[in-house]
């Protein structure tokens, strides 16, 4: 063990003891729990800073990348440098002209520090740059596509200064650094060009209108640079637009009430069959409402168990059917293409299965008559309800976007639209899309036949009519007789009797991952999540850059069934252990925000990363789930897993057949000292025992039990031989029960908390 101590004392005349505290250990400690350096040596940044002064540079060995000459180690350069390094403009290659102009194709310099050790790819974990640039700057609308990736890599950099140099704790016990504030009101070049190395103090420096001149000392900096009150004053020139006020006044939903609606039992819980009425209200930051008719989208997802979540709804919410700031309304529920009958002879009234229609912008209702019939194929197995592909004997006979029907004039008559064809099966859809139908309604025998159709769709009025109340649509002009009708429409969202498909489903996850798609609704704890946002544009010296203020989602846990307790999740205690390094979280394009609204999807068993039947030319990834007990202890653990090479996540993209992005994370490492990803309690929160022992997750009719260990340790122990390792300790017999409690249970030699403890 090592211990620090540090004591300042006055020398000559001097009477005042002045401490230096620019930042704290508990600024650093905040991501890095322990701070430790040199052998772990060195715990304090006190102590850090008695060697890493002004003048000190690295060993400069010739031997070593033919040495290092004049890399700083003095800490207002050095630390800056490394915690902004994958975005410093002499790592991408960015320097400056003669005349003080970007020059995009110099050779990119590694930042290489001592024995070269190499941290190029170090990245700052704040939110909301890391996903979200700040504002473009001048020129950018001419540059190439490949200078404006760099200007997106370099705007992409740390300004999130508080971080480091502000209050630790906000609220907490902790003081902020006594002269945290010289960040603002001191800019010096060591400091200031060791973010923004493509200066070169000796020339011009030419950016948005202005011309900087040659700058030899640190004497006129403050000039230009005060703290606040201008466009190059340091605190606003750092401030993000999504963080600042006067750009961005903020979204806050506050679900209120969660309550059954429609026909239901007035039990004060949800069950089955029952409509589910949300209660909510929307502010922005200063407290003031918000009407909804100002967002340009909103979001409800519906998932649970909390012991086990899997997804019930995930729905976009038309916002034409709402207005107000304080709002009761039902949830929207889409059903697609829904078979209501064959026309006649006669004039026909058909009724779809559920009622109302909303029938408002984003969420019209449609109506079509089957209009000609091919030749298809046959089923080869049989599909459960809920399947969201079939498997045919023929799979030539369809194509990407046919509409099809399967088990044509016979009970469970259904109707789809082919998504992908894979050889001989059809997948459908998602219940991500909000375009198609998701899976099948009903369970289809092998041998089945299933056969590609057109749609003609019809005209409200002139066509026919639609009691949006009772979602009676009557012929004004008789369809052609014996046609299939098939409607699309919202209507209210009514809980079902059992779990839809995963979100990205697919057989690589089945009930021993958690995933319960088709098995009957189980007694609870369920919980409502809404979000919302608003875009808003920062145009300056001739550029314009979007952003989305997107809210965190409102929540509120409700009962199912039989339950009488709510129980909140357990598995990570708060999202402050996200924050204490995030300091939020803003992702999907900034479509997405905070830690509650990722668990509403992202906390759902059997959920996947995008697949080729959405995206045709994504990597296929099979077995790679989104569900945070497996992501988010890949992603933390990052370069140290045994296949870090090859951990591929697919994401969102646009323009089929590459709407995808591909996301890597073999150069992420866990900043958290001593032990990295052994400190569990970093994200789990001290006190909390629940990863310790993982839960049962098992679904009453299941016949095999959930492998909750399986699926929580492979997350990080992915070798062939841990996993080899796992499959041996789970009887492959009978219920399928993992022995893993047996050594690594509680109070067991090899028990977790043992085998996790930071050294």
């Amino acid at each position: 063990d090592a211990f620090n101590v540090e004591k300042d004392f006055l020398i000559g005349n001097t009477t005042t003891l002045t401490k230096r505290e620019v930042v704290t250990t508990a600024n650093c400690n905040q991501c890095h729990e322990s701070l430790r350096a040199h052998g772990t040596i060195r715990r304090n940044v006190e102590h850090c800073l008695m060697c890493h002064t002004s003048g000190a540079e690295d060993q400069n060995d010739p031997t070593r990348q033919g040495g290092t000459p004049g890399v700083s180690i003095d800490f207002r350069v050095m630390i800056h440098k490394i915690h902004n390094a994958q975005h410093l403009p002499s790592v991408l290659g960015v320097t400056t002209n003669a005349d003080g102009t970007r020059k995009y194709d110099s050779t990119p310099a590694p930042y290489l520090i001592g024995r070269s050790t190499d941290f190029s790819d170090i990245g700052f974990p704040i939110w909301p740059n890391l996903t979200n640039p700040m504002p473009r700057d001048e020129g950018y609308s001419a540059l190439t596509s490949t200078e404006r990736g760099l200007e997106d890599q370099m705007r992409s950099g740390v300004t999130s200064c508080d971080k480091c140099h502000g209050d630790p704790d906000g609220d907490g016990p902790l003081p902020a650094p006594a002269q945290g504030n010289l960040a603002y009101t001191n800019p010096i070049r060591s400091a200031c060009s060791s973010c923004h190395d493509d200066w070169d103090p000796a020339k011009p420096y030419k950016s948005n209108l202005l011309i900087m001149p040659a700058q030899p000392d640190n004497t006129v900096c403050v000039q230009c640079h005060t703290e606040t009150g201008s466009g190059l004053a340091v605190r606003d020139a750092h401030m993000h637009p999504l963080l600042n006020s006067t750009t961005n006044a903020g979204l806050v939903f506050n679900v209120t009430q969660v309550t059954e609606s429609g026909t239901n039992n007035s039990n004060g819980k949800l069950d089955p069959g029952e409509k589910i009425k949300v209660d909510f209200t929307l502010k922005d930051w200063q407290g003031l409402d918000v009407n909804v008719s100002e967002l340009a989208r909103m979001e409800a997802v519906v998932s649970g168990p909390t012991s086990n979540s899997n997804v019930l709804l995930e729905a976009s919410f038309p916002t034409a059917a709402i207005s107000g700031a304080s709002i009761s309304t039902h949830l929207p529920s889409k059903q697609f293409v829904e078979f209501v009958g064959d026309a006649t002879s006669s004039p026909d009234t058909f009724t779809t299965s559920m009622a109302p229609h909303w029938n408002v912008t984003a969420a019209t209702t449609t109506v079509w008559h089957v209009d000609s019939k091919a030749t298809g194929s046959t089923l080869s197995a049989a599909a459960n309800a809920m399947q969201n592909y079939v498997d045919v004997v023929d799979g030539t006979k369809f194509t990407r976007g046919d509409y099809v029907v399967i088990a044509d004039g016979l009970a469970g008559e259904e109707y789809l639209r082919v998504q992908f064809v894979q050889t001989n099966r059809l997948w459908f859809s998602s219940t991500h899309s909000s375009y198609d139908q998701p899976a099948l309604r009903a369970a289809h025998a092998n041998g089945t036949a299933i056969e590609p159709v057109t749609l003609v769709e019809k005209t409200l009025t002139t066509d026919y009519t639609l009691n949006a109340t009772t979602g009676a649509i009557t012929e004004v002009a008789n369809f052609p007789d014996g046609k299939g009708v098939l409607v699309s429409y919202t209507t209210d969202f009514v809980v079902p009797a059992t779990y839809p498909t995963a979100l990205n489903g697919s057989p690589s996850y089945d009930s021993t991952y958690g995933k319960w798609a088709g098995m009957s609704l189980v007694d609870g704890t369920y919980t409502v999540s809404l979000w919302g946002e608003r875009t808003f544009t920062v145009s300056a010296v001739g550029e314009t850059t979007s952003y989305n203020s997107v809210s965190p989602a409102g929540q509120k846990d409700f009962l199912v069934g039989s339950a009488t307790t709510i129980t909140p999740r357990a598995a990570i205690s708060s999202a402050d252990n996200c924050n204490a390094c995030h300091n939020d979280i803003w992702f999907h394009g900034s479509h997405r925000r905070g830690f509650d609204t990722c668990l509403a999807c992202h906390g759902t068993a059997g959920a996947e990363d995008r697949p080729q039947y959405v995206a045709a030319n994504a990597p296929a990834t099979n077995d790679t789930t989104i569900d945070f007990r497996q992501m988010l202890h890949k992603i933390h653990m990052g370069s140290d897993l045994t296949n870090a090479s090859t951990y591929t996540v697919v994401g969102f993209g646009s323009g089929y057949p590459n709407n995808y992005s591909a996301h890597t994370y073999d150069k992420v490492g866990f900043p958290v000292m001593p032990g990295g990803t052994k400190q569990c309690a970093k994200c789990h929160g001290d006190g909390n025992t629940v990863w310790t022992n993982p839960p049962s997750r098992n679904h009453p009719s299941q016949p095999k039990d959930t492998r909750s260990w399986l699926v929580a340790c492979s997350s990080c122990h992915d070798s062939d031989a841990a996993k080899a390792h796992m499959d041996a300790q789970t009887s492959p017999i009978g219920s399928g029960t993992e022995s893993c409690a047996v050594c690594h249970g509680v109070g067991k030699e090899w028990s977790v908390t043992e085998r996790h403890k930071a050294q």
